[in-house]
């Protein structure tokens, strides 16, 4: 199995926490949340595990080494920052296979990562959600229409077909690939039923370390 953890992002939204700090170093109950992400994916035994970075990119890199020393670990830096879409276009490039879990750096979750295993492209884990929502779910597939009841959790598998044939090297992941292949009933979903944290701003970094 191969992996992407997506850690290049600026996290403007935390303000002060990431002038010096890359989101994907933020601590959450004491540990840097990618930490959280590499040992649950390392103790799946991957073939290989891409981190694309850009801001502060030393500083995560080093972080990363020094706490995980192995050579299963690659980093894709990006001198020009890709977005979500082109940084997983790029990582492909450091992998074997044709299809890859992606994992947003920036969430916070207690799923046991070994039931993300043996699901095949082109997938999207989702969560029920009573606010922010970005699609409904109708047949295993995500729709565009109707009830949009469901968000999307930042872990999806990929293939590279599909990624190639978006022409650009810079792209949103979500806008620009996988809304087109809902449009056309091509991305599965799978529901997830565990506690899971966008930490995209100050508020919900402080309200997971009250408790």
């Amino acid at each position: 199995m191969n992996v992407i953890i997506l850690a290049a992002g600026f996290g403007r939204r935390l303000q002060e926490l990431t002038e010096n700090t890359p989101k994907p170093l933020i601590e959450v109950r004491g540990r840097p949340l990618i930490h959280y992400h590499l040992e649950k994916v390392l103790s799946l035994g991957p073939d290989r595990i891409v981190i694309n970075t850009h801001f502060l990119a030393d500083k995560l890199e080093d972080n990363i080494t020094q706490n995980f020393p192995t050579d299963q670990i690659i980093f894709s830096r990006e001198e020009k920052i890709l977005g979500t879409g082109g940084g997983i276009k790029n990582a492909f490039n450091f992998l074997n296979g044709d299809e890859a879990l992606v994992i947003n750096s920036d969430i916070f979750t207690n799923l046991d990562y070994s039931k993300l295993q043996g699901f095949k492209s082109n997938t999207v884990f989702a969560i029920k959600s009573n606010s922010h929502s970005d699609f409904g779910i109708a047949d295993g597939y995500v729709s565009l229409h109707g009830d949009q009841d469901y968000t999307f959790s930042g872990i999806s598998v990929i293939n590279r077909l599909s990624l190639e044939s978006v022409n650009e090297s810079k792209f949103h992941y979500w806008r620009d690939l996988l809304k087109n292949l809902a449009d056309n009933n091509e991305l599965k979903a799978e529901i997830l039923n565990v506690s899971w944290y966008d930490v995209g701003s100050k508020k919900v970094v402080e309200f997971l370390n009250e408790y």
